[in-house]
């Protein structure tokens, strides 16, 4: 059997914790995503998520930039709550009073054209003040039957 095109990433795998690939790409993020844009994605597909790690991106210019290198933004449609717009397909985390619950969802999963890749960049609040939400699936499996 032949390798997973992933495996030639060196992915750290643990339970109860997301896929980890860390990765010295401060230097050039841009190229290094371009490089890797298809084992990443083969990496996702495995995995189902991906947490990358060393990439260095310091401001919005540079993640969008890594992020179109890796695919193609969506516009945002119909959208759920209020977002700040940087470039097309590249917004902040929702607006959202933090002590109220939010349905976790994706306003565009319905939609004839959906997004097959979520990325973003997790320390965006240094950024830009945005604090995203990330979603648990661990309360949701609670309630399912264990067949």
């Amino acid at each position: 059997m032949s390798p997973s095109r992933s495996s030639l990433l060196d992915v750290d795998v643990r339970p109860g914790k997301p896929p980890l690939l860390r990765v010295d790409a401060s230097n050039n993020a841009a190229r290094w995503a371009a490089e890797h844009r298809d084992v990443l994605r083969a990496a996702v597909v495995e995995h189902g998520s991906l947490l990358v790690r060393g990439l260095g991106l310091r401001d919005v210019a540079e993640v969008e930039v890594v992020f179109r290198r890796l695919g193609s933004l969506l516009t945002e449609k119909e959208a759920f709550a209020a977002r700040r717009r940087y470039s097309d397909g590249l917004y902040s985390s929702s607006k959202w009073p933090p002590n109220q619950p939010m349905c976790m969802h994706h306003e565009l999963s319905y939609a004839l054209e959906f997004p097959s890749l979520m990325l973003s960049r997790a320390s965006l609040r240094r950024l830009t003040g945005a604090r995203p939400r990330w979603p648990t699936r661990r309360p949701y499996f609670r309630r399912c039957p264990p067949s």
